[in-house]
């Protein structure tokens, strides 16, 4: 077996109903060299117990008695990574089977592009396919359009260790939008892409943390929009963006309070 380059990073709570699943997605990838840190962040389900039947030398597992939030548990995990990348892997989730494959070649022939996603597809729980996205690939393209909403899913992000050191790890402040901010931020300083393939499944629930927080996350959502105009050096001209924000914003109060 070669040396392991891959760390793929799970943060997790209370997802006993699915959290095998992916798990089972990731170690039946057709790439070998990698390694799969699941970090149970506080739960009081039978996440746990979930993670620790798999007996696989490479899983690694985690259990923190109280929950500390996605930022923190990465934040906490990224400094003991030394693999050359890190793959992102949210419960609910599924990944294609040639995912990482395909991610490790793409960043092997385009060694100046720091982070890479995908496009992927939402399900609902009886399987029913709701979204399939269209994200641009380009850096170019990306660049221009990332200030007006976030052009990459999380769960899909494969991004080299290094830049981590580069750019900062994420945001405490975010809770919801520490994705958004991050590669935001990566964004404004180094090459980053999106493949075109379908390489995630999620399966769309209301009780999800966005869903749950609504109102928090156009909120953060806003305030990355304005950290990248005065923070990131995005031009100026994307100020026009913060319209779609604010916009948002107020259509989730709105609906907050007619869903009481």
């Amino acid at each position: 077996m070669e040396k392991v380059d891959v760390t793929v990073l799970i943060s997790v709570r209370n997802e006993g109903e699915y959290i095998g699943e992916t798990i089972e997605s990731l170690l039946n990838q057709t790439y070998k060299n990698f390694e799969l840190w699941v970090i149970d962040d506080g739960s009081t389900d039978n996440t746990w117990k979930v993670i620790k039947s798999f007996n696989d030398k490479r899983l690694r597992s985690w259990r923190f008695n109280v929950n500390l939030g996605m930022t923190k548990i990465i934040n906490w995990a990224i400094p003991k990574i030394k693999t050359k990348y890190v793959a992102r892997m949210d419960s609910h989730n599924v990944a294609k089977s040639d995912r990482l494959q395909k991610q490790v070649n793409y960043m092997t022939t385009h060694p100046m592009t720091m982070a890479i996603g995908s496009n992927y597809s939402r399900i609902d729980e009886d399987g029913k396919v709701l979204l399939v996205t269209n994200f641009p690939t380009e850096y170019r393209s990306i660049k221009l359009k990332l200030m007006e909403k976030n052009l990459f899913k999380h769960a899909s992000m494969f991004i080299r260790r290094e830049v981590y050191d580069l750019a900062g790890f994420y945001d405490p402040y975010f809770r919801i939008a520490q994705d958004y901010d991050f590669i935001l931020r990566v964004a404004a300083k180094y090459p980053v892409g999106n493949l075109s393939d379908v390489l995630i499944t999620e399966t769309y629930r209301t009780a999800n943390l966005s869903q749950r927080f609504r109102v928090r996350s156009a909120w953060e959502a806003l305030v990355v929009q304005v950290k990248g105009l005065t923070k990131y050096s995005y031009p100026a001209w994307q100020s026009i963006y913060l319209l779609r924000g604010v916009g948002f914003l107020g259509k989730s109060i709105i609906y907050k309070f007619i869903s009481k």
